[in-house]
């Protein structure tokens, strides 16, 4: 089993995610076999043991998950200490043999990290610290840089360039790059979970697989960014720039997309359920077979849009362009349409089940039979017969 120090980062980002627990830590390893004495508080760390006695957690990094249970703090650090906090301690091992010069080696990264840790809470009650912390990263150029699988969790990159720059695996999580050139920079399979990444330029730049989660992008430029099966749980994309990005298969449900600008972006496939994009910009995206289901979209430019497919019950499309979008077999049962404009739609096969229709405009519509049309007006829909 080969464990480095990276990989024990990485590890520990993953379990943080997983645990729910910000605070979660790594206090100590041992064994033959590697364990991590984890600590942190109870509801996370019963979350981790849960998972793993529900099957649903059997690996982390590829390394198979031999046990995890809780553990007598007594018998690891002052009990007094661990109780004045409400933390709990848990052991969690994993298969594989370990030799006891890694297992030193990783306890005293472990030891390391704790110090700097507490260096670093001693720095952010000093302010005249912080801002010299800051003023060595800012303006930073590393433009065509490659610090690949490079540990920089917590760094202040603020208006930093690294254009081009290969972060492929890297480990950025809390980091502040708010403001910096990231375009056309590889973030494959980087941890990035709660950075600061507002009105950064990451446009080309390759986040796929990228764990975002929680991730600030307010206003930031991700045109024709690839972001395929990337991590967007609780990402913050208000007023971004996905002009033409890849969000193909992506989860976003739940997400604030408010005045983003999606305009020919890939959505195919992609999980939008309940997200916020009022006002958002998607004429001719592609949305096909898109989970809208319960999303507020009113006053979004849908324009040329394609929708075939697409789940959008219950959503709210009130004052929303749908004009000459493709709505084919698409499901828009007890959505909100009041004042929306779909003359020029393509509406075969959808499924229009106790949809609100006062003021919506209709006109030259296909899949629309004047049965339909009859029905649309009695709820008080306006037909542009001058366009029939």
């Amino acid at each position: 089993m080969n464990v480095d120090q990276q990989k024990l980062k990485a590890i520990l980002a993953l379990l943080k995610k997983m645990s729910r627990d910000a605070s979660l830590e790594i206090v100590d390893i041992s064994g033959a076999k590697l364990t991590l004495i984890l600590g942190g508080y109870q509801q996370g760390l019963e979350r981790l043991k849960q998972l793993f006695q529900s099957g649903e957690l059997t690996e982390v990094l590829d390394i198979p998950i031999e046990d995890i249970s809780f553990i007598n703090t007594n018998t690891l650090e002052d009990e007094t200490k661990i109780k004045a906090t409400a933390q709990k301690r848990l052991a969690f091992t994993m298969t594989g043999d370990i030799m006891p010069a890694d297992i030193a080696q990783l306890k005293a990264t472990v030891i390391e990290n704790s110090d700097n840790l507490n260096k670093t809470k001693a720095n952010q009650q000093s302010p005249l610290a912080q801002k010299q912390d800051t003023q060595k990263t800012e303006n930073q150029n590393l433009s065509d840089a490659k610090p690949i699988r490079a540990s920089l969790g917590g760094s202040y990159l603020i208006l930093a360039n690294l254009m081009r720059a290969n972060l492929k695996g890297a480990y950025l999580i809390f980091a502040n790059l708010s403001g910096g050139n990231l375009s056309g920079a590889d973030l494959s399979n980087t941890y990035l979970s709660g950075s600061n990444l507002s009105g950064s330029n990451l446009s080309g730049s390759n986040l796929s697989g990228t764990d975002l989660s929680n991730v600030d992008l307010s206003s930031a430029d991700l045109s024709g960014a690839n972001l395929k099966d990337a991590d967007l749980s609780g990402v913050c994309f208000s007023g971004a720039n996905l002009k033409d990005a890849d969000l193909s298969d992506t989860n976003l449900s739940g997400n604030d997309l408010i005045l983003t600008n999606l305009s020919e972006a890939n959505l195919r496939d992609a999980n939008l359920s309940d997200a916020n994009l009022r006002g958002a910009n998607l004429k001719g995206a592609d949305l096909r077979n898109a989970n809208l289901r319960d999303a507020y979209l009113n006053i979004a430019k849908l324009t040329g849009t394609c929708l075939n497919g697409a789940n959008l019950n219950g959503a709210d499309l009130s004052g929303a362009d749908l004009s000459s979008a493709s709505l084919r077999d698409a499901y828009l049962n007890n959505s909100q349409l009041r004042g929306a404009d779909l003359r020029g739609a393509d509406l075969s096969n959808a499924r229009l089940r106790d949809i609100q229709v006062k003021n919506t405009k209709f006109g030259n519509n296909l899949g629309i039979s004047e049965t339909i049309k009859r029905e649309l007006v009695k709820k008080g829909a306006i037909l542009d017969d001058a366009m029939d």
